[in-house]
């Protein structure tokens, strides 16, 4: 009721104070303005290495204002009784033509979560996503902005992250026994996926015959896991590109490109190994 109330008069709610008896009955609630309680004013160096990461300042917009109620349980029953009301706001409301940025209005439904997650199996972001559910919709201030939807796809992707991760390794790694000098590499830091690395014997053999130059392309990343993918090319005779292997790295810094470029000479040097031996068995005796 007083959410209701609060989305008609022009502001948020958020909980405010509960008290529960020995049994875990709530005996009372305070729902309170959006706009309670003293903003953060402190000062962050963010030159100092120890706050280098950035932080959300979600009390900044306080004024400290007074506006709640307050319901008290009626003792024997399950029952509630307003025991405060403060009416009266410090601060300017939202209007009717604003009333769309409110926390309440930007909270997604389920059947835009479920739209999303549909337009991201078929390679659309959330900012198309977010055009095509207003044109759809005919309703431009309906539920939701861009940014909503972009906290949504990521929330989304980190909910869907491990098991996709799981299953990709599951899947290299069944590949790997099966064909014949396939070889994969994965690393896993902070239980996350980080960084990994395929070639096979085809891609081996292309960079005996053209491995004279070597390139990295890290122009490429992945839409939904905010992967960057690195195919590892050179040129052959027909100036055509060919690939020698290829990575996915969450970051593009030392440690992963050090990381990727060790696994491509391990599994370089494991090649020349196992090429050379093959060599020497087919070669004839004299």
């Amino acid at each position: 009721m007083y959410r209701n109330y609060a989305l008609e008069a022009g502001f948020d709610v958020r909980l405010g104070t509960l008290r529960t008896s020995t049994w875990d009955v709530i005996t009372q609630r305070h729902l309170l303005c959006n706009r309670e309680g003293k903003p953060n004013t402190g000062k962050v160096d963010t030159l100092d290495i120890q706050h280098n990461k950035p932080k959300r300042r979600k009390d900044s917009f306080r004024v400290e204002c007074k506006a709640k109620i307050v319901l008290n349980i009626i003792p024997g029953t399950e029952k509630y009784v307003v025991h405060d009301f403060t009416e009266k706001h410090c601060h300017t409301l939202f209007s009717k033509e604003t009333i769309h940025l409110s926390h309440a209005k930007r909270k997604l439904y389920y059947v835009q979560e479920i739209f999303i997650h549909n337009t991201s199996k078929q390679n659309i972001g959330a900012t198309k996503a977010h055009r095509l559910y207003t044109v759809i919709t005919s309703c431009h201030l309906d539920r939701g902005l861009v940014s909503d939807f972009k906290n949504s796809t990521r929330n989304l992707n980190c909910f869907i992250g491990g098991r996709d991760s799981k299953f990709l390794v599951y899947k290299k790694n069944e590949r790997k026994k099966h064909v014949p000098n396939f070889t994969f590499e994965y690393r896993v830091m902070e239980k996350k996926l980080n960084t990994l690395f395929w070639a096979d014997e085809t891609t081996m053999f292309s960079y005996n015959a053209f491995g004279d130059v070597v390139s990295l392309d890290a122009m490429f990343n992945t839409n939904r896991y905010n992967m960057v993918f690195v195919p590892i090319t050179g040129i052959d005779n027909h100036k055509k590109c060919v690939t020698f292997g290829a990575g996915l790295l969450t970051k593009e810094d030392y440690d992963s490109y050090s990381w990727l470029i060790k696994a491509f000479l391990k599994t370089l040097e494991n090649h020349l190994h196992w090429y050379y031996q093959i060599r020497i068995q087919h070669c004839p005796k004299r």
